[in-house]
Parts: C-alpha cells; sequence; structure tokens
C-alpha cells in the first residue's frame, strides 16, 4: 500500500501520494464529506432531534462515537467522545426537561435518558463549518 499525504486547505482535504510524482490526487470539501457520513450513517431519534451514530474503531485512529445532527439551516453539529471515556455515562442532549445521554455496557452502546437537574444542563456540541 502506497503511503499518502493528507492537507487541509481551504475547506477542502487533499490527498496526495508521497512518491513524486504524487498523483493522482484526490480533493473532496469537509462540508461534502461530512454530509455524506451524516446521510450514510445508523440513525437514532430523540423527538425532534436525529442524530447520525459514527463509530471509528481505533484501527487508523483513537477509538470513538461521534454524534451528528443538523439544525433548521441545514448546518452539521456534532459531539464527540473516545470510546475510553465512555464507561462513563455522557450526557449529550436536553429537550423539554428531559437530558439524553449515552455509554458503553459491554459492546454495546446504551442511551439513557432522565429529567434535567436543577443546576441546568450545558451540551458539547461543536458546529462542523
Amino acid at each position: 500500500m502506497e503511503p499518502y499525504r493528507f492537507l487541509y486547505e481551504n475547506g477542502n482535504i487533499r490527498a496526495l501520494p508521497l512518491a513524486e510524482p504524487q498523483s493522482p490526487q484526490a480533493i473532496v470539501s469537509v462540508p461534502s464529506l461530512l454530509r455524506g457520513l451524516y446521510d450514510a450513517s445508523l440513525r437514532v431519534l430523540f423527538t425532534p432531534v436525529e442524530y447520525s451514530v459514527l463509530y471509528e474503531d481505533g484501527a487508523l485512529a483513537p477509538a470513538s462515537i461521534t454524534l451528528l445532527r443538523e439544525d433548521r439551516e441545514g448546518r452539521l453539529w456534532a459531539t464527540y467522545k473516545p470510546v475510553a471515556e465512555l464507561g462513563k455515562m455522557h450526557w449529550f442532549l436536553a429537550i423539554d426537561g428531559v437530558m439524553f445521554g449515552m455509554k458503553l455496557e459491554g459492546p454495546e452502546l446504551v442511551f439513557y435518558s432522565q429529567p434535567v437537574p436543577a443546576k441546568g444542563f450545558q451540551a458539547r456540541e461543536r458546529r462542523l463549518d
């Protein structure tokens, strides 16, 4: 397998061989890559919010779970957690006084809900743009 270099430039990811003549090259826009991941992923619904669930198995990058959601303006938001940290509850969403979280139990990713505590809830999402 030939080694490649990946560059981020002006909202695009460019992949090129390390060896000369450094071709062929592939270029993909980050928004279209994220949109493709979002559209092709398994979904989980917490009415009215739907998430795509992405799993990185750890072969090429640290094992992780990413949840992607689309807002009303079509922007994607992500919540990310390394698998190593999912032995503990990760709360990621609150709707109408109910929090939603996820936790690994053995090989299963389990989703939970409970009332929002009196101190409130701070989502740890990032907008992807």
